[in-house]
């Protein structure tokens, strides 16, 4: 992984065989980044999406294998647990442009992945709400 520091945000440049999350997460920690937006696009050739059904609380996963365009990555930093916690949404697109979508768990990149993290003062926590079964914001 590449980067480049502005005035203004951190833009990140992953190379072939990164995996996308897990440098992510580094480099959060490695930056002490606990609030942020998380903004991107690139190719991967192994992607996990997940979807939440909320009438079981559960996400079901679909791994996909293959030549990928990541169309749209968007997402954000909060901490959770006194660590980043990355909540990022994925939109993927196969050779035909069928495209795929959801909660990104896993993304082996394929040839370059562009990021931009827009780092924002302060920290924001999240916690775990069994109503829901989801980790929210503690607003």
């Amino acid at each position: 992984m590449r980067v480049l520091k502005t005035k203004e945000a951190f833009v990140l440049r992953l190379d072939k065989g990164e995996e996308l999350i897990a440098k992510l997460k580094e480099f959060c920690i490695q930056h002490n980044l606990r609030l942020g937006l998380i903004i991107g696009l690139g190719a991967a050739h192994r992607v996990v999406l997940a979807n939440y059904n909320p009438s079981t609380k559960h996400y079901s996963e679909q791994k996909f294998e293959g030549s990928f365009e990541i169309a749209m990555l968007n997402g954000n930093i909060s901490e959770m647990n006194g660590e980043p916690y990355l909540h990022i949404h994925a939109t993927i697109a196969d050779p035909s442009f069928k495209t795929y979508s959801g909660h990104l768990k896993e993304a082996v990149i394929s040839a370059t992945c562009e990021i931009t993290i827009i780092p924002i003062q302060g920290k924001l926590e999240r916690y775990y709400e069994p109503k829901l079964g989801l980790n929210l914001y503690k607003i």
